[in-house]
């Protein structure tokens, strides 16, 4: 006996969605561990609680689509009726819960940018970017309170908006990050190791803010294209779930740097960087000069930053 309304476009689309987003979660969490096991010794507190309160906003996440999804297709199995009723709570609670999660992470670029180009103006446009992001969630959630599941015309504009606000910021984080770590390349010379690791982060970079922009117009596209079924909601479970996972393996990818820099280091002048900045902001660590690294002559080790 066929359905009285389209499943595949409403429960399926949420199945697919919960579990791929579900499967990322998975390797946040194993990210996560690694952090807190073998990266995060020399890490301030306030990192590691920032660290902490973004896994845990994560796992709530991860918690409201499972509550969401059990209503709809265990609570209520077989109501077609549910089906197009008002949204549940825990759906529109995990979209303010998704652009809490991004309005961290990009603040935290946001900072780590400003620390390497000493310079205000990139890091307020990202701020300003994301908290229109956020605004436009919280728009959205007042909004589409009352609104039913296949009724979402009323909520297209700030659905839109917020999704391209996000594009555009994570294209700013990116663009940024690659220009001043190209920079850093055209300005000093490099050894052959501190060439490869920044080539390195160049391609991290590129491919971690390309993977969010991708889900985000994914999200704002899929939307346009049918606001009666909820396709666009795989793209918007796993966005959420992609800036958390690609923030910690920033934090991991530490560790990888510094066994490619140890021993590779060039030093210059005193008082001149003997490490990139870019290399120490994108790893966790703080501009180094000569005066106050290890140095011996066989070997250059790298900074404690690191």
């Amino acid at each position: 006996m066929p359905s009285l309304i389209p499943l595949d476009s409403l429960l399926g689309a949420a199945f697919i969605g919960i579990l791929v987003s579900t499967a990322v979660y998975g390797i946040t969490c194993l990210q996560g561990y690694i952090y807190y096991t073998e990266n995060s010794s020399g890490d301030k507190r306030y990192l590691k609680t920032f660290v902490g309160v973004l896994i845990l906003l994560d796992t709530f996440h991860v918690i409201l689509l499972g509550i969401f999804y059990y209503r709809y297709s265990v609570t209520n199995f077989g109501d077609y009726i549910q089906l197009q009723a008002i949204s549940t709570w825990s759906l529109l609670a995990q979209v303010v819960v998704e652009d809490i999660i991004a309005l961290m992470v990009q603040f935290f670029f946001a900072y780590r940018i400003y620390q390497l180009s000493k310079n205000w103006i990139i890091p307020v446009i990202i701020c300003i970017l994301s908290i229109g992001q956020f605004g436009c969630g919280i728009r959205f959630t007042v909004t589409a309170v009352g609104v039913k599941v296949t009724e979402s015309a009323r909520t297209k504009t700030w659905t839109i908006s917020g999704m391209a606000i996000s594009a555009a910021c994570d294209v700013v984080i990116t663009a940024s990050m690659i220009y001043y770590l190209w920079s850093e390349k055209r300005q000093v010379k490099l050894s052959r190791g501190m060439n490869r690791a920044i080539n390195s982060l160049m391609r991290y970079s590129l491919n971690t803010g390309f993977l969010t922009t991708v889900f985000a117009l994914a999200t704002a596209i899929t939307f346009v294209e049918n606001e009666t079924a909820f396709i666009y909601g795989p793209f918007f479970f796993v966005l959420s779930r992609m800036y958390a996972c690609s923030f910690l393996a920033v934090l991991n990818t530490r560790h990888h740097l510094r066994e490619k820099l140890n021993g590779d280091v060039e030093l210059y002048a005193s008082g001149q960087p003997a490490y990139p900045s870019a290399i120490a902001f994108a790893s966790g660590g703080t501009h180094t000069t000569a005066s106050n690294m290890d140095v011996s002559q066989d070997s250059v080790k790298a900074p404690k930053a690191f």
